[in-house]
């Protein structure tokens, strides 16, 4: 069986985020599926229209777009009509067009072509846009997104979901979907992580993403460093420093700059470091489906304290594999005092939660899943 992924892909040696979830799943079922996986995925930095690398067992198309305000100001046309070509010149060598998220345009290039497609939900530009803050581009790029996203996917009926929030997400958007549950893979590396219970160390990873919840973290270690049990936030992702240090002395002032550590966007390696010498993670979301830095502190058996929002309770049993809060600033500093000062309940949760990733997340049973859906929409397609 051949298949054509349309879906995020980190370009080499580039800042970007590695979307791990893409690249996990890529490398485990070329290895151990039998399947032939080709990727495309589209970037501003592909040199000439397209560039090609083989990765373990499989090619990446680099597709060439582009770049920034060009891309916005022309509505996305030029890249979604160059994907749409590439796609039509290359489908009658594949069996099935896996297309993975709808908030990057990739859906967008694949109505009607002469094969099946499936489409792993992700998130929503068009969800998202209601909690949005942030520049009048950034505005601009999702309204836009959010148009294409809302257009197309009506044209879709099959589709990967997760969670209870993208499942009725499809369910409204679309007609008589046909849906098979499956998670997403993640690195193993997680899954041998002992977290530090006398650590002092909160672990953050959104960076400044608007809906990551980056105020209402500090706003929490604002509270926590009112204790007086110095208390350390160690923040991951992209960020503007500056301007949180600034915030911080204007808004947060019982905050001690000192005890906030950025480490920027790092790599596998070090991530399993920080989540090792950290005892909880906490993620106060705006809106998120199944977000993998929740999934991966649970196979890593760290406990978290996230939002109560989109698909995040599909994942965490409140007071039994984490807790769910509403995203009050009290209630998170009192649940993450509860945990540093109640080590029982600290194994309880992070022992639970270790069990469950683990099922949720194995990758045997994630290709299994994947595989017979592949076959099942190939086999209604050709009847």
């Amino acid at each position: 069986m051949k298949v054509l992924w349309l879906s995020p892909y980190p370009y080499p040696g580039n800042d970007q985020h590695p979307s791990y979830w893409i690249t996990e799943w890529a490398d485990f079922l070329a290895q151990n599926s039998g399947l032939q996986i080709d990727v495309i995925t589209l970037s501003p930095l592909a040199k000439g229209i397209t560039e090609s690398l083989t990765k373990s067992g499989y090619a990446v198309t680099y597709l060439k777009v582009p770049r920034g305000y060009f891309d916005l100001a022309t509505f996305y046309k030029i890249t979604i009509s160059r994907l749409r070509n590439y796609v039509e010149s290359v489908q009658g060598n594949y069996d099935l067009v896996h297309v993975h998220g709808i908030e990057n345009l990739y859906h967008s290039a694949c109505v009607n072509l002469n094969l099946p497609v499936i489409i792993s939900m992700q998130g929503s530009a068009s969800e998202s846009i209601k909690y949005f803050k942030g520049t009048l581009k950034q505005k601009a790029h999702f309204r836009l997104r959010s148009y294409y996203e809302k257009k197309y996917l009506p044209y879709f009926k099959n589709f990967f979901c997760r969670t209870k929030w993208d499942t009725q997400f499809v369910k409204s958007n679309t007609s008589s979907p046909l849906i098979f549950h499956n998670w997403e893979m993640l690195r193993d590396d997680f899954g041998n992580i002992a977290p530090d219970a006398d650590s002092r160390k909160i672990l953050f990873t959104g960076g400044s993403n608007f809906l990551k919840g980056l105020n209402t973290a500090l706003s929490v270690f604002n509270r926590l460093s009112e204790t007086g049990k110095s208390f350390q936030l160690v923040i991951t992702g992209k960020c503007n420093v500056e301007q949180i240090l600034n915030q911080i002395k204007s808004k947060f002032k019982k905050i001690n700059p000192e005890n906030i550590s950025f480490m920027g966007f790092i790599e596998t390696q070090e991530m399993v470091r920080v989540m090792s010498e950290s005892f909880c993670y906490i993620h106060p979301s705006l809106l998120d489906n199944s977000p993998n830095s929740v999934c991966e502190s649970q196979l890593a058996g760290l406990p978290v304290l996230a939002s109560n929002v989109g698909g995040i309770p599909s994942l965490i049993d409140d007071g039994r594999t984490g807790f769910l809060l509403n995203g009050n600033i009290n209630t998170y500093a009192q649940k993450i005092e509860l945990l540093f000062n109640n080590r029982e309940l600290w194994n309880s949760i992070s022992t639970a939660s270790k069990k469950k990733a683990k099922v949720r997340h194995n990758k045997d049973n994630i290709s299994k899943i994947t595989i017979e859906a592949y076959l099942e929409i190939i086999k209604q397609y050709n009847c």
